[in-house]
């Protein structure tokens, strides 16, 4: 009695072909069960197939068509609402971050004229209306100060005051000139006037 024949085993080609065909349908299948649209009071999203692409087995060399999905989102009235006043916003300080970027630009790279005419005309049109409302201020205040120690007016002595004041006066406003001139830029206002004051602004003893 002789012995029965070993079976043939499967072809790996069969075998891969049969396992990938499996796989690939279980994973169309679990997409299919996934894709499930949505309704909400903001608004919608749906899915639906839009198309397929072949893909080919490298190993088999068979080929398996395999669909394409598109997720559509679809906002309500008053959420779209919401996003074109948020996306407008976004595009305007967008848009207004770039104007003034550009006006910086051509502004820092302008060279600063420091010629004496226009420091004396920034000057002018910047400094001298607090200068001397902060002089003429303090003039009253002067006055009133040597009233008080009993210097009259018209008195040799009120007329040294005074001439003294006049030229402290004078001494801060080239002071303040100076000082702006030789710097490398504009300070500010207030710190110009209060540097100028601290410097020049003193009562003679009229004494």
């Amino acid at each position: 009695m002789g012995k029965a024949k070993a079976p043939q085993p499967p072809d790996p080609r069969e075998t891969s072909a049969a396992s990938t065909s499996t796989n690939l349908g279980t994973a169309i299948a679990n997409a299919y069960l996934g894709n499930v649209d949505q309704i909400t009071p903001d608004g919608t999203l749906t899915y639906g197939q839009t198309g397929t692409y072949d893909w080919n087995d490298p190993y088999t060399g068979q080929t398996y068509q395999v669909p394409t999905f598109t997720a559509t989102q679809t906002l309500s009235g008053a959420q779209q609402a919401i996003k074109d006043q948020s996306d407008g916003a976004e595009y305007n300080l967008a848009k207004l971050a770039n104007d003034q970027s550009a006006f910086l630009n051509d502004y820092m790279t302008s060279p600063i004229d420091l010629s004496s005419d226009n420091v004396g005309n920034y000057i002018n049109n910047h400094y001298l209306d607090d200068f001397n409302g902060e002089w003429d201020r303090s003039f009253e205040d002067y006055g009133s100060r040597l009233s008080n120690q009993g210097i009259k007016q018209g008195s040799d002595a009120y007329q040294r005051a005074m001439s003294e004041f006049s030229q402290n006066r004078s001494n801060a406003r080239d002071n303040l000139y100076g000082n702006l001139y030789s710097s490398d830029r504009m300070r500010s206002r207030r710190n110009a006037i209060s540097r100028s004051m601290k410097s020049r602004l003193c009562f003679p003893d009229p004494r």
